[in-house]
């Protein structure tokens, strides 16, 4: 197979299409969101995770739903259904909790950095502790919303080519 007919293949892939178009309203809800919440365009927000919607959930959702939508319910729709399950649990549930923690931590090191230069008549520290970084993770709602989003957008799709 040559490559030109493998990558028309990748990009005319309605799976591939789906999931693409999913990630990329939900980012960019959440970027446009976060420049209007800060008042200048925030290109950042675009690569960051966390935040509503969840581009987990919706990325993962897309593809699930996409697989039943053209395909009906065959193992791969199965593996995939167990598997988003994994991946939307996990984003409200251990990476959130990650995300609290670290910025707990955060507050702790910030503290202990400040007591150490605060000190007098003791031995500056070489060193100072860094930040852990924070993993954010989301809310129920951030991941209904995202889920929505990973239904909705497959089905739009879906009846825009139908309607071609």
């Amino acid at each position: 197979m040559e490559l030109t007919t493998t990558i028309f293949e990748l990009v005319t892939n309605i799976y591939i299409i789906n999931c693409f178009f999913a990630v990329l309203v939900v980012q960019l809800i959440k970027t446009i969101t976060a420049s209007i919440e800060q008042g200048k365009l925030h290109l950042v927000s675009f690569f960051e995770t966390g935040g509503m919607p969840s581009s987990h959930s919706a990325l993962v959702t897309a593809l699930t739903f996409s697989l039943f939508l053209y395909q009906g319910i065959t193992p791969l729709f199965v593996v995939s259904l167990v598997f988003s399950a994994i991946i939307i649990r996990d984003s409200f549930g251990v990476r959130k909790s990650v995300g609290d923690h670290s910025m707990t931590l955060n507050q702790i090191i910030l503290m202990i950095n400040k007591q150490w230069k605060e000190r007098k008549n003791t031995r500056q520290m070489k060193t100072k502790l860094d930040v852990v970084s924070v993993i954010k993770g989301h809310t129920l709602l951030q991941v209904i919303i995202g889920i929505s989003f990973g239904i909705i957008i497959p089905l739009l799709i879906h009846y825009i080519f139908i309607s071609l």
